[in-house]
């Protein structure tokens, strides 16, 4: 693949967050792949594998945010080198618990031959997350 193509692979994953279609997204991805976070804290425990507890860790995400209220995913930055992609983003949604939740994320995406993620290194302000995913309505 080249990396235009795969630029555009990360970016219709993007979408598929942004818009909270958690399946479309998995679709992305080969069975095995990995999805690492920079820390350990719910919803994503550290290092989630697709076909060992992946989906059920994404599907859940329905109930972090608020009915009708998806991620709203916005690509700030994609860059790429060979079978590496990768993006600055950010989101703006409101929270199961009503909390407003504007994070940063980067990700760092290797795709395969066949256009497949691998695996997602991913970073994220995990302050904000403690801070509202945890939080109880009235507290932040």
């Amino acid at each position: 693949m080249t990396v235009e193509k795969n630029k555009k692979i990360v970016l219709a994953w993007a979408d598929c967050l942004s818009r909270a279609d958690w399946n479309g997204a998995l679709a992305f991805l080969v069975d095995g792949a990995t999805w690492w976070g920079a820390s350990d804290l719910p919803p994503f425990p550290g290092n989630m594998i697709k076909g060992q507890g992946m989906e059920k860790a994404i599907t859940n995400l329905d109930y972090v945010f608020a009915p009708g209220k998806p991620p709203n995913v916005t690509v700030d930055n994609i860059i790429g080198e060979g079978d590496l992609v990768a993006v600055e983003a950010h989101g703006d949604t409101v929270l199961a618990n009503g909390l407003p939740y504007k994070n940063r994320y980067h990700w760092l995406i290797k795709l395969n031959n066949s256009g497949k993620m691998e695996w997602i290194h991913e970073y994220a302000d995990t302050y904000l997350i403690t801070k509202t995913m945890f939080a109880q309505v009235g507290e932040s």
